[in-house]
């Protein structure tokens, strides 16, 4: 039977999401930036001006319930979590309870809950100010991550020592608004990076995947690189911190993705959101899972009990493509070669021809993607490694003065790119 579902806040990159609903037969009510290319794929689409001004947002919902009374309602923004929350107690929806979605956008309040459960996680410390930021790394040891306590995507950077800690706290804290949260100061935690698709019903959390990492060194550490399903000879206690850590922030009724990290002492959990993993991951799943996991979000929003029975066969993976200095996009050379090469599945571009990029500091750096198919996660992630090798953007230097002061402004040098220590190998 058709239903009503309003969401608020579609997200890049989740297509699959929208269109996983409209294929179910329900009706999408959509809240979302005036510019954003999904609003026409809606029934009823609500437009605002910025999907993460909270006051605008509201009005925005509000006016939708008052044109279409929800069945359901679902968000893909971190951000938007707890004011999502706050209407679906108003109006008697499934979703996660306002205290789990505070924990869910606010990294203090998540940090809190998961020592005080006694999960692994790095050590961390919060700061006002530079000084309070200089005894933070102190105690915590360097290098160091600093961040944003909450979701407004402000990135990380990593901190190699105290001589660099005054330019990249300048950078973070001189982007944020004066009501924003403390920046946190972390442990730069050792390791390979996983993180574990899941999604709990009435409190219990069941694993949907593990999904292997692959990341950027450098100052701006930012993942290139998904391969699933993972499963190697530790995935049983990467699993096992992940549900802990789901436990342990109290989200329900709701996907999770857990960044869990292993390493010598064990996995620790770096971060819970209550919500499908970005990056085409969902994507990535459908393809090789033979069910679509957001039939689960859909299911969740409605108060359904979830069903999911996987029929995995072989694995995939995405890789991302990046500019290796600052210019105007100019398009991407050697898609026709990579059509031929084995596990070859899809390629897409994210930018237009003639923007500016840079080195990345962040997930919106990324020029596009390919992904690749294989018998399992390793040879699909080293097929799709070999082809995105072969694709190089092209980046034009000729700018305009003023252009060419911005992008230098922005660029920044990365080490490379951070690779599997192979700790599974021939597994």
């Amino acid at each position: 039977m058709s239903k009503v579902v309003l969401l608020v806040g579609a997200v890049e990159h989740r297509e699959l999401a929208l269109r996983t609903g409209l294929e179910r037969g329900h009706r999408i009510v959509l809240v979302e930036e005036a510019t954003s290319p999904l609003l026409p794929w809606a029934h009823l689409a609500v437009p605002v001006p910025d999907i993460l001004d909270a006051r605008g947002v509201r009005a925005g919902i509000d006016r939708a319930v008052r044109l279409a009374r929800p069945d359901g309602i679902l968000t893909l923004y971190d951000e938007l979590f707890p004011l999502v929350a706050e209407v679906a107690a108003d109006l008697g929806l499934p979703f996660v309870d306002p205290g789990a979605a505070l924990r869910n956008a606010n990294k203090i309040e998540q940090r809190t809950a998961l020592e005080k459960a006694g999960v692994p996680i790095p050590e961390w410390a919060t700061c006002t100010d530079l000084a309070s930021a200089r005894e933070a790394a102190a105690r915590v040891g360097y290098p160091a991550i600093l961040k944003a306590a909450d979701q407004t995507g402000s990135g990380k950077i990593r901190i190699p020592g105290p001589g660099e800690l005054a330019a990249g706290h300048a950078r973070l804290a001189g982007a944020r608004s004066a009501d924003a949260p403390p920046l946190l100061v972390e442990e730069l935690v050792h390791g390979q990076e996983y993180s574990v698709e899941a999604f709990v019903w009435h409190g219990r959390p069941t694993p949907i995947c593990v999904t292997h990492k692959t990341t950027t060194g450098g100052e701006y550490p930012v993942e290139l690189g998904h391969a699933l399903p993972y499963r190697g000879r530790d995935v049983d206690a990467v699993v096992t911190a992940a549900l802990d850590a789901v436990r342990a922030v109290g989200v329900d009724h709701t996907l999770v993705h857990v960044e869990v990290f292993r390493t010598l002492t064990g996995p620790r959990v770096v971060e819970v959101n209550a919500r499908s993993g970005g990056d085409y991951i969902m994507d990535l799943v459908a393809r090789c899972g033979g069910a679509n996991p957001y039939d689960i979000v859909y299911d969740l929003s409605l108060g359904r009990a979830p069903s999911w029975h996987p029929t995995w066969r072989g694995a995939a993976a995405i890789r991302f493509l990046v500019a290796d200095r600052a210019g105007r996009f100019a398009g991407i050379t050697g898609v026709d070669a990579a059509l031929a090469l084995p596990g070859f599945h899809q390629v897409g571009v994210d930018r237009q021809s003639g923007t500016p990029v840079r080195r990345p500091r962040g997930g919106e750096d990324r020029l596009g993607w390919v992904v690749a198919d294989g018998a399992d996660w390793r040879q699909a992630r080293d097929r799709a490694e070999r082809i995105a090798a072969g694709l190089t953007p092209r980046i034009i230097h000729q700018l305009g003065p003023r252009i060419s002061t911005e992008l230098a402004a922005q660029a920044e040098p990365t080490d490379g790119t951070g690779v599997d220590d192979d700790w599974e190998a021939g597994i």
